[in-house]
């Protein structure tokens, strides 16, 4: 029997068939991997946030030190990570990010048993600012619950009210779990040199002596400090700044990491009242 030969006209339709059905697959593959993620959605009153970041780390228990917290941290906003790992205070890291992107970050927490024990929000949106937070009755199924993997779902079960607000969830996240940072090398009572530094910083805030105050700041924020001198409302704004700051500060130790000092502070206000931190 004759094999017949596929003719050119075949052979250039095939290989033109396999070429497309290459490029639509590579395509595909490209959109799948270039989508953002997707965490879910929380929606305040006619507005829908869509989550576009997830970071989880743990830490203790704020009523038992011997209990660990699982934090699963859903924003708005694309993460610096390397910033949140770095850091002590991973939830202030993850707020101040937020905030200066202007965008809404929801805190899970999650016990060791995997139950979700309460939900923060603290929400930006085009009507302004606003924060809440809620517990006693929250719901999530939890597929992974490890030291270093955390895998779920968190959803609302419909609309809730807050004051004359409403809002809903539904959040999906598969993500791992930052270890704890490490603690640092134990400072002296007084928190040694950055002790020092932290307390004459603090002198020159309430002495009101700008020039001092900028040589403790990073470069890019002291000058800015420095050129906003001439502002007709700054007198008033450095006021708000020494407000918020302890009148009188001692340290009483803290932790150094590399050339991070993490320092215990106690202090008063200028109306008496103690700041402790």
């Amino acid at each position: 029997m004759e094999k017949r030969k596929a003719s050119p006209a075949f052979l250039c339709v095939t290989r033109r068939v396999v070429v497309i059905t290459v490029l639509v697959a590579l395509a595909a593959l490209a959109a799948i991997q270039g989508a953002a993620p997707d965490f879910g959605v929380f929606t305040w009153n006619k507005t829908k946030l869509r989550m576009a970041d997830a970071y989880a780390y743990r830490a203790p228990d704020t009523f038992d030190k011997t209990e660990k917290t699982t934090f699963v941290m859903l924003t708005t906003a694309k993460l610096d990570r390397s910033k949140i790992d770095a850091s002590l205070d991973r939830e202030s890291e993850i707020n101040d990010q937020v905030r200066e992107a202007k965008g809404t970050v929801i805190q899970l927490r999650f016990n060791a048993d995997g139950s979700l024990s309460g939900l923060n929000a603290q929400i930006r949106t085009k009507d302004g600012f606003q924060s809440f937070s809620t517990s006693g009755t929250l719901k999530a199924d939890l597929k992974a619950n490890t030291p270093d993997h955390i895998a779920g779902r968190g959803q609302s079960g419909g609309t809730k009210t807050v004051a004359d607000d409403k809002y809903s969830y539904d959040f999906t996240f598969d993500i791992p779990v930052t270890p704890e940072p490490d603690p640092g090398k134990p400072l002296p009572a007084g928190g040694g040199d950055a002790g020092k530094a932290y307390v004459a910083y603090i002198a020159a805030l309430q002495k009101g002596n700008v020039d001092v105050v900028a040589r403790y700041w990073p470069k890019e924020r002291a000058d800015q400090l420095l050129a906003a001198k001439k502002d007709p409302d700054f007198k008033e704004k450095f006021g708000m700044l020494k407000l918020f700051s302890p009148k009188t500060v001692t340290v009483k130790g803290g932790a150094l990491r590399g050339d991070i000092a993490d320092l215990d502070v106690f202090g008063k206000d200028a109306d008496g009242n103690v700041m402790d931190g």
